[in-house]
């Protein structure tokens, strides 16, 4: 076990957390998700640990909220991680209004423990090294990717969230499906 995910489990998350936890409860369901199942599992999901997958959950959505990178971005990289069984654009929602709807819905959990919780601003993760390792990750799995049944843009949009857009790249990303 790695020492990151001791860690993690000493702290009580012995399976996924956040965005990542989340689009795996989509995905488990088996079947296209409508927007209440949807939200319903976003609830489940802070719900988890007495509410501490809350805190986890409306941050990493805060985080994507407060980052520049653009909506097609987001949906392609959303589209993968769940499996394609809830698109909120099906549902009315861009990318940035579901976030923010997982956001929210964060956030009333923790106020169900402390009325006064505000979300503390988001911090941008800037470990550089760490940002190589997984860019150098999304690169290595870029063959891999381009055979399954995924977006033939998703390397160079992992690539945006990982490193952060970049001005010679802001349209390496189409949702163009």
């Amino acid at each position: 076990m790695t020492e990151k995910r001791a860690t993690y489990v000493e702290l009580g998350h012995s399976e996924d957390f956040g965005l990542t936890g989340l689009t795996e409860k989509l995905c488990s369901l088996g079947h296209r998700v409508d927007r209440a199942e949807a939200l319903d599992a976003v609830v489940r999901q802070a719900d988890q640990s007495d509410g501490e997958d809350a805190v986890e959950l409306g941050e990493d959505a805060r985080r994507l909220l407060a980052s520049p990178l653009p909506d097609t971005t987001l949906r392609t990289v959303w589209l993968a991680a769940a499996g394609r069984c809830f698109d909120p654009a099906e549902h009315g929602m861009n990318s940035r209004a579901w976030l923010e709807k997982v956001s929210e819905l964060s956030t009333e959990r923790l106020r169900h423990n402390k009325r006064s919780y505000v979300p503390p601003p988001v911090r941008p993760v800037r470990d550089e090294d760490l940002c190589r390792a997984v860019t150098a990750e999304i690169r290595a799995l870029a063959p891999a990717l381009g055979q399954a049944a995924a977006p033939s843009d998703l390397t160079g949009c992992l690539e945006q969230v990982v490193m952060g857009p970049t001005p010679i790249s802001p349209s390496v990303c189409s949702s163009e499906r």
